[in-house]
């Protein structure tokens, strides 16, 4: 394929230009849409850093003596197990599970080929790793392979850059250049609504009509001035009625509060707050009695929940199916005095309600007796 059959509408890619080595890049903007709300998701997960979360690139290379074009159309998520903390530094287990993703990967879209990793950094300054290098030149070994690191913040938008192998090799350190990631600043527009979402269309996800269709009007319709019926005579004599009903009715209710005998209604109670999970816990020995509530309006609505359960060094993410959510409780055996659960209820791509909750544990000693019955997690 030659370069100038790369042709990409720009209103549907992002083009990123790369002197050293000489290659342009096209990122679609759907991918952009997905990548981001991934990072969010794994920023929100744990506090002050977050997790790092990560997947690999789809696309189209085609090479010639003075550059290289490459489209990256697709992106897969991996589900790292994060084994060894919030970094996205992969098991063994992790590095087979990669290995099976990228042998199926060209079963997602048959013209399109495995071009590189993308993932999330959360730790200091944006920067490939000897480590990220070891990952690529182990699962990538294309001479056009590339990295896309993104950086997410809680405040701003996310920043990314591209490393791409030159001369045969990764550097580690900083990209030649970054750039800001989100769709609008990235020349896209604002991002569809739904658009984070893989599965499914806009449409399919919220019920709405397809852009470009609109829903028909409201008609109004009412009779011409001259043929509009006129009020029976009776009407009247029906609205002296009424309101001498509505005089008296008035006059005995003013009647028995003077008297005493009206009681006030008593206010109707508050509304469930629908970003309240519940969260409490209980020590019992050497073990943790963690409860939330199953009936809060965000997990009675989420389409996916986790726990994430970071006990001293040690972090464990959990996926709670929805039969796991109706118990509402748990009990979890820690190894530190240091435990901290934090809940996250998926109410959409990019939407989520969240609730932490930090222990300082007794000693086993101190600590009431382990209840009898519940679920146990080690």
């Amino acid at each position: 394929m030659s370069l100038d059959d790369q042709r990409v509408p720009e209103q549907q890619s992002f083009l990123y230009e790369s002197l050293q080595p000489r290659a342009r890049i096209w990122l679609d903007f759907g991918v952009v849409d997905r990548i981001a709300a991934e990072a969010l998701r794994g920023l929100s997960a744990l506090p002050r850093r977050g997790i790092e979360v990560g997947g690999i690139l789809l696309g189209r290379v085609a090479a010639s003596a003075s550059a290289t074009a490459i489209h990256i159309e697709d992106s897969v998520p991996f589900e790292c197990e994060h084994l060894y903390g919030p970094n996205f530094h992969l098991s063994p287990k992790d590095r087979d599970a990669l290995s099976e993703l990228l042998a199926g990967a060209s079963s997602r879209r048959p013209r399109l080929q495995a071009v590189g990793l993308y993932r999330t950094h959360t730790r200091g300054d944006l920067e490939l790793t000897a480590e990220d290098v070891e990952l690529l030149d182990a699962f990538f070994p294309g001479a056009y392979a590339l990295c896309l690191m993104v950086k997410p913040y809680a405040t701003r938008p996310a920043e990314a850059g591209f490393f791409i192998r030159t001369s045969g090799r990764f550097r580690p350190g900083p990209p030649g250049s970054s750039f800001v990631f989100r769709r609008k600043e990235m020349g896209g527009g604002a991002t569809p609504r739904g658009a984070a979402a893989p599965a499914a269309s806009p449409a399919e996800e919220t019920g709405e009509e397809p852009a470009g269709s609109a829903a028909p009007a409201a008609i109004e319709t009412e009779l011409p001035d001259e043929e509009a019926p006129a009020p029976p005579q009776s009407s009247y004599t029906w609205l002296w009625v009424i309101a001498l009903i509505t005089f008296l009715l008035a006059g005995v209710a003013i009647g028995v509060q003077i008297a005493g005998g009206v009681s006030r209604a008593a206010p109707p109670p508050p509304s469930a707050d629908p970003f309240t999970l519940g969260l409490s816990a209980m020590q019992f020995g050497d073990a943790i009695h963690f409860r939330w509530n199953p009936k809060a309006p965000a997990l009675e609505a989420c389409q996916s929940a986790s726990l994430v359960i970071r006990d001293g060094d040690n972090t464990k993410i959990l996926d709670l199916r929805k039969e796991d959510l109706a118990r509402g409780a748990l009990i979890y055996r820690y190894v530190s005095a240091d435990v901290q659960f934090r809940m996250e209820a998926i109410l959409s791509p990019g939407n989520l309600v969240s609730e932490s909750l930090q222990l300082r544990l007794l000693p086993p000693q101190e600590a009431p007796a382990e209840p009898a019955a519940g679920d146990s997690l080690k």
